[in-house]
């Protein structure tokens, strides 16, 4: 089942290209074949994903390799598992550095081809698929640096940071700790790889929102010492970053398109993330709340969560995840904080561009998690993303915990649930409450929330 929610200037929960009307060259993931393990370092993993692109788009792409009119390349492995006592999460454990593209085979993955040339020319025809298999794709000599790119834009500099530098097996690679895919560790996780492509073209035509694909991934042999094979299953889905995997797995889970302005002008001048958030009980009566972002074109950036009215001892067991930048990239791991954090407001970021250019903010292809457990239960409040370079806050509509304790299904404020609340209810009926007579937390007053009233019958705790 797809939720989607509407952030602030968003229309959609996909704004790709794959509409009629397309204006433009268009490249898309369209397969994700399989994977690559090269070897270990201690117990990190180097892999690679095999990715095949297609233009859906009505104008040739250009893949030129001695320019920077060719297509980058972005690679993810990420987890969906359990949080909480009964709800999910889900984490990105490791990311690639970015293939360069060299030429393009004209293929018909996705259909019709009209060819750009014979053999593997230096541009990609209207309708054609181009296969890079995952030994390609893990060339480390062929590997630039994530932060040259601008994923709104798709501008890069050449020659690119890395070419034609090489190491040991995880170098540049997608870099895993085994122990975060051990099946013993990790009852009940799912796993799921991703692949991105960024070109300057699609960016210019406002092509970029829809050029992340992932597909799920099975944990095959190997052991925490060895590493582990991993073999895709299901297909690819089209279209789609990462983050809504969080979603097929749990269909509780709620994902909002954040429209995020950019300084450089590409498309409709705002880049993409994808806010998801997710909210469920604890054995012990308290409630877990798990939110992920994750970047599919914003330059801009996000470098910080809050959420307004909330204070922090209000929460337990804070948790931040992020992906390592890695191979001697200049971007810092230091984790998100808490530190801005007030009796009134809680804020969990980083520091500023201003303060530091290269601090860890979100950048494009990476998913950020964070977690925490409250007693308080969830109503819908207004909370905001901070942008990394301009510093703005940018607003969404999240369940988030209620600055008080209120007693689901005490309609009218008795301090017990009874018949007078159902009454109560009847006349809220239809409306958009927040508080205790949405007994149900689905947002609107129901039949429903009177069923839900009826198993809370009581005194209030």
């Amino acid at each position: 089942m797809r939720k989607c929610a509407i952030a602030a200037a968003s229309v959609a929960c996909i704004a790709g290209s794959s509409f009629a009307g397309v204006i433009g060259p268009d490249v898309i993931v369209g397969s994700l074949p399989n994977l690559q393990r090269f070897g270990n370092v201690g117990q990190i993993t180097g892999y690679s994903i095999a990715t095949t692109s297609c233009n859906i788009g009505d104008q040739i792409l250009n893949w030129n390799p001695n320019t920077n009119i060719h297509p980058v390349i972005s690679q993810s492995i990420s987890r969906v598992g359990p949080a909480g006592d009964n709800g999910t999460k889900i984490e990105m454990l490791g990311i690639s550095w970015l293939k360069h593209g060299f030429c393009a085979l004209q293929g018909t993955v996705c259909g019709s081809c009209q060819p750009a040339g014979g053999g593997c020319p230096p541009r990609l025809g209207i309708g054609c698929s181009d296969p890079y298999s995952s030994g390609l794709n893990g060339q480390q000599s062929n590997l630039g640096l994530p932060a040259d790119v601008n994923a709104h834009t798709g501008f890069y500099s050449m020659p690119f940071t890395g070419v034609n530098q090489s190491g040991n097996q995880i170098f540049k690679r997608i870099q895993v700790d085994a122990n975060l895919l051990d099946p013993g560790q990790n009852p009940g996780a799912t796993y799921w790889g991703a692949g991105q492509y960024v070109q300057s073209e699609d960016s210019s035509f406002g092509n970029q929102d829809n050029n992340a694909s992932h597909r799920q991934i099975l944990v095959s042999s190997g052991s925490v010492n060895s590493g582990y094979n991993l073999l895709f299953t299901g297909s690819t889905v089209r279209e789609e970053p990462v983050i809504f995997a969080w979603e097929t797995v749990d269909n509780s889970v709620t994902i909002i398109p954040v429209d995020v302005p950019e300084t450089a002008t590409a498309g409709d001048n705002n880049g993409r993330v994808y806010f998801a958030y997710d909210v469920s009980q604890n054995n012990d009566g308290t409630w877990h709340y798990e939110y992920a972002m994750n970047n599919v074109s914003s330059d801009n950036r996000i470098r910080g969560f809050r959420i307004p009215g909330l204070d922090i001892a209000d929460m337990m067991n804070i948790e931040f995840t992020d992906v390592d930048y890695h191979s001697g990239s200049p971007i810092s791991n230091t984790d998100w904080n808490t530190n801005a954090s007030t009796s009134d407001d809680f804020e969990i970021r980083g520091p500023s561009f201003g303060s530091n250019p290269n601090a860890n903010s979100l950048w494009w292809g990476r998913l950020y998690r964070i977690g925490f457990d409250s007693p308080n239960a969830p109503e819908m409040v207004t909370a905001q993303l901070r942008t990394f370079k301009s510093n703005e806050l940018l607003d969404v509509s999240v369940m988030a915990p209620q600055s008080a304790n209120v007693c689901l299904g005490d309609c009218d404020g008795s301090g017990t649930v009874d018949f007078n609340d159902l009454v109560a209810m009847l006349f809220e009926f239809g409306s958009a409450d927040d508080g205790a007579c949405n007994a149900d937390l689905t947002g609107r007053v129901d039949f429903n929330d009177l069923v839900a009233a009826l198993f809370l019958f009581g005194p209030c705790p």
